[in-house]
């Protein structure tokens, strides 16, 4: 009865992870927040997960508490790792990255840090040799993730991840275009003016081209637009 009372706990956790979570930002209890972290099952699309959805966009709130946040997303990459179905049956994961990056599933936590904009994992993981392609064409990734951050408007994200080479001209056979396509549409540009600013502070020719492309022969880019060291 103990097993099965649990068991019925863990499922009632995991509906009200979610609502939880964003009780626990509004009273910026980091431990509550944590707690619903841990109750919470990783949806089978990252894109599509409310945990990570929720964490994404209050990273981008001007008040956003930098200790808050930190302890959300770490909460994120311990507990999920080990919950997320990360190969198939055929499929060996890569036990040198594996090790490297001290997770089980390096590229969907990759992409799990580009979806919640949290650019010094990106650039960590980066360094140990986890690329954004890698992160598209894994399990839980349905899209680019290039075309993810910018359809969730994380512009930190979204540099970094272009920064790194990640490729825009590759839809990974799931989402129905590559992000160059949409960079090169007058519509997207007219719904997600931030977007294209941050487009355009990349500085990466092949993305002004495209905007160019969509606003038309007249279109000129800021004359001195923030630069984004691509080296860095």
């Amino acid at each position: 009865m103990g097993k099965l009372s649990q068991f019925w706990a863990n499922i009632g956790n995991a509906a009200h992870a979610v609502k939880d979570l964003k009780n626990a930002i509004d009273n910026k209890d980091a431990h509550a927040a944590t707690r619903a972290i841990r109750h919470a099952m990783p949806n089978r699309e990252f894109y599509e997960d409310q945990i990570i959805r929720t964490i994404g966009a209050y990273s981008t709130k001007p008040d956003a508490s930098p200790t808050l946040l930190k302890a959300m997303r770490k909460a994120v990459y311990d507990h999920f790792d080990s919950k997320i179905i990360g190969h198939g049956i055929f499929e060996q994961p890569d036990k040198a990255l594996q090790d490297k990056t001290g997770y089980k599933n390096p590229a969907q936590i990759y992409a799990i840090a580009a979806y919640m904009n949290d650019v010094d994992k990106l650039k960590e993981l980066g360094s140990k040799g986890i690329t954004p392609d890698m992160a598209s064409d894994s399990r839980g990734v349905t899209e680019n993730v290039v075309s993810g951050t910018a359809n969730m408007m994380l512009y930190d994200a979204m540099k970094e991840l272009i920064r790194q080479n990640a490729s825009l001209d590759k839809g990974y056979g799931y989402d129905e275009f590559p992000p160059i396509h949409g960079f090169g549409q007058r519509l997207f540009h007219d719904l997600t003016p931030g977007v294209t600013q941050a487009l355009l502070e990349t500085g990466k020719k092949e993305i002004i081209d495209a905007v160019r492309k969509a606003m038309g022969p007249d279109f000129k880019p800021p004359h001195n637009p923030m630069r984004f060291d691509m080296a860095a």
